[in-house]
C-alpha cells in the first residue's frame, strides 16, 4: 500500500464526498460528515450520519466506515456498521441479502479494532472490476461512485 498515493487521490475526491452526502441528506436528520484517517497503519473514512434510503425509517442514518487499505489500486470490499445497530442491522441485510460478518475475510488488511463493536458488511462492485482514473476520479471508479452504488443497494436498485 502507497500512503501518499492513498491520501493525494483521495484529497482529490474529498470535495466531492461532501456533495454526495449532502445529496442524501433527507429533510429534519442530522447533518452528514467524514472524516479521514490517513496517517494510520490501514487508511480509513468515517461517514457520520450516512442517510440510509426511504425504505428505512424515515430520517434515519448510520454511522458507516470504509477501510481504504488498498485504494486508489483496488475498491473498498465493504463497510463497517456499528453492532449496537441492530434495527438497521437486518434491514442492511435484507438489502444485501445476507452479507453481513463478523470479521472481514481478509482481516490483516483491515481495521482489526473495529471487528469489537462494528460488523463487516461485504460490498463490492459488479464482478469486483474497478478502474481508477488517476487524472479525474469521478471519471472512472472511485468512492463517490462507490457509495452510490451502496445507497443503490440498500435501497434494492443493485445486486452484486
Amino acid at each position: 500500500m502507497n500512503k501518499s498515493l492513498t491520501k493525494k487521490m483521495f484529497e482529490k475526491e474529498a470535495g466531492h464526498l461532501t456533495n454526495l452526502l449532502n445529496r442524501f441528506q433527507s429533510s429534519g436528520g442530522n447533518p452528514s460528515g467524514w472524516e479521514a484517517c490517513l496517517d494510520t497503519e490501514v487508511p480509513y473514512l468515517i461517514i457520520y450520519n450516512f442517510t440510509l434510503p426511504e425504505k428505512f425509517e424515515p430520517k434515519d442514518q448510520e454511522d458507516i466506515v470504509i477501510s481504504l487499505a488498498n485504494y486508489p489500486d483496488s475498491p473498498p470490499n465493504g463497510i463497517y456498521i456499528q453492532k449496537t445497530s441492530t434495527r438497521n442491522l437486518s434491514l442492511i441485510k435484507e438489502s444485501l441479502k445476507g452479507h453481513i460478518y463478523d470479521k472481514t475475510y481478509n482481516t490483516e488488511d483491515e481495521i482489526k479494532t473495529l471487528e469489537k463493536n462494528w460488523d463487516w458488511i461485504c460490498f463490492h462492485m459488479k464482478d469486483n472490476k474497478w478502474k481508477y482514473n488517476f487524472e479525474e476520479p469521478l471519471k472512472g471508479d472511485c468512492l463517490y461512485g462507490y457509495l452510490l452504488l451502496l445507497f443503490s443497494a440498500l435501497d434494492g436498485k443493485y445486486t452484486q
